[in-house]
């Protein structure tokens, strides 16, 4: 059984595995529904303390949230105060089965700046509960030839699911009153 400390552990040396995606989101994406929280994986914005080099043989694919994950809401007591659009960053450690192994608040301006109000945190970790994953996945291939030949994907290769850390930024704004989305970058 492995250890709680050696499984953080995997997960911080396993962080630099995980690359930001192809195509983020611009600044200003459109709204979503009322009241709730845009997300965007910034893992490689930040600065991690180890990196994990792969054997020429080897991929990674990074864990996808499962479909219909559910969002954080804008705390409704806040809506009230027009605050200024709030940025939460949060680091999400997720075990090689794909579950949440824990969550903490991320603050490196100015990408993560503390947010003004602890509730917009507590939303965001709140609704990590319930977030699963498809597993990250480190990929061995018999060759490099036969990696080049998967194009993306573990076919050919042998799969071992991974745990690794991610870090979200969620953007809490109102508009009219109302909570609503923002993609951050």
């Amino acid at each position: 059984m492995v250890k709680p400390f050696a499984r953080l552990l995997a997960c911080l040396l396993l962080a630099a595995c995980a690359t930001p995606r192809a195509d983020p989101a611009p600044d200003a994406a459109p709204a979503s529904r009322a009241g709730s929280v845009g997300f965007q994986d910034i893992s490689g914005l930040l600065n991690a303390p180890v990196r994990v080099s792969l054997a020429p043989n080897e991929a990674y694919l990074e864990p996808l949230e499962a479909v219909g994950s559910p969002m954080p809401a804008y705390p409704p007591a806040l809506l009230g105060a027009r605050l200024a659009p709030q940025t939460v960053c949060v680091s999400v450690a997720i075990d090689a089965q794909g579950g949440i192994l824990s969550s903490d608040g991320v603050v490196a301006p100015p990408a993560c700046p503390a947010p003004a109000q602890a509730a917009f945190l507590d939303a965001v970790r709140t609704t990590l509960v319930g977030w699963t994953f498809e597993p990250a996945r480190r990929c061995v291939f018999p060759s490099v030839a036969a990696k080049e030949l998967a194009h993306a994907n573990c076919s050919g290769g042998r799969e071992i699911p991974i745990p690794v850390t991610l870090t979200y930024r969620f953007v809490f704004e109102q508009h009219d009153g109302k909570g609503v989305v923002r993609m951050g970058r």
